[in-house]
């Protein structure tokens, strides 16, 4: 296929909440529209746009990208990334108060529909070939993911362990594997041995994100940044106050701050207990020279190798947190070396520049049966 390809992308959420999906979803429109892809974009209107969402909307009219933005309005709750529930009935009304738009695009000669939450595709018109983005996977199946994957016609899984769930769950779903990317422009800093802060986190504040385990791992004379928010907030506060950590809570910093907080800090961590895509944040660690520790079974051990690039623990294995922390700390040789590994490697195979071109290629693949 050697014509642009004409897209209609849905996320509701992308115009006021800065999660890891949203964030992937708009640079995925950004470096489809800079390869020449006409893109209608489906957002919820909102009075204040987040500055992520903001931003978008100026490089569009920067770069005069062929990005269209449909602003649907809704009476609907507002996720926080706490509530499936929340997000569920979201998807619901935003998807029926978005019919019009979704078959105006259609109407005018959309190739293919783009969602980015399985609920979504419950409300997209089945006129055009349908692709779902999946950034993670949850604990079981319930009637709402069953009925919900009835109805793509292809599923892009953002990582290894995501796309073995869902291929397991849907086998009959064409599956096809797409890992995120990261603007390395905004993110790169050289790799340096004095950073004032020891161990930083940047996420959403649950559980699963395992910040309870960074915790629990980290000693009294480490500097540790907490930055982002949400509900499990009074939980970290205890934690933080119970060990009598050197720790304190950035909450949502806007992107100048998350570069900042990046280039300033010795070790990201990440040990996620959940299986998550390639955790944009991990990239944008990474991209900023710094040492990054993970967990093993989520998405990003599709990036990250033990001792190779970066230390890898087994999900909840807090002593072996601690045991990182405290080489990476303790021998800058090594904490460097790593991280330079890893930021290389980020710069010549995960820009969006990179990723973009895959993407078009997948979906390309997917239309080509069609």
């Amino acid at each position: 296929m050697n014509r642009p390809l004409d897209l209609l992308i849905s996320n509701s959420r992308a115009s006021y909440y800065v999660g890891g999906t949203e964030v992937v979803s708009l640079h995925q429109a950004k470096g489809l529209a800079r390869l020449g892809h006409h893109v209608t974009y489906v957002v919820r209107k909102v009075d204040t746009p987040s500055e992520y969402f903001q931003e978008f909307t100026d490089s569009i009219r920067r770069e005069q990208l062929p990005i269209h933005i449909g602003e649907v309005a809704t009476n609907a709750p507002y996720g926080d990334g706490h509530s499936w529930a929340i997000w569920n009935q979201e998807a619901a009304a935003f998807g029926i108060a978005a019919q019009d738009v979704y078959r105006e695009a259609i109407a005018n000669g959309a190739d293919a529909s783009v969602t980015h939450m399985s609920a979504d595709s419950l409300y997209i018109p089945d006129t055009a070939p349908h692709i779902v983005h999946l950034h993670g996977s949850p604990k079981q199946t319930d009637p709402l993911i069953d009925v919900s994957m009835t109805r793509p016609d292809a599923g892009v899984a953002h990582s290894t362990s995501i796309e073995e769930w869902w291929h397991g769950n849907y086998p009959d779903l064409p599956m096809h594997t797409f890992r995120n990317g990261v603007p390395i422009e905004t993110f790169y800093h050289p790799v340096d041995a004095e950073r004032p802060i020891d161990i930083l986190y940047v996420g959403r504040f649950l559980e699963h994100k395992g910040i309870q385990d960074i915790l629990q791992a980290a000693t009294p004379d480490q500097h540790i940044v907490i930055a982002g928010g949400g509900s499990y907030q009074p939980h970290i506060e205890a934690l933080i106050r119970e060990r009598g950590l050197q720790a304190e809570i950035v909450e949502r910093p806007d992107n100048e701050q998350l570069a900042l907080l990046y280039k300033h800090s010795k070790i990201f961590a990440c040990p996620s207990r959940a299986k998550e895509g390639v955790l944009t944040t991990m990239l944008e660690a990474a991209a900023a020279g710094c040492a990054v520790v993970t967990s093993h079974g989520s998405g990003m051990s599709d990036a990250a190798r033990h001792d190779q690039n970066s230390k890898l623990i087994a999900p909840g294995d807090v002593p072996a947190l601690t045991l990182s922390f405290t080489q990476l700390l303790e021998n800058s040789t090594k904490r460097q070396q790593l991280a330079g590994v890893f930021q290389q490697e980020i710069c010549d195979k995960w820009s969006w520049e990179t990723k973009a071109k895959e993407l078009e290629a997948i979906y390309e693949t997917v239309l080509s049966s069609y």
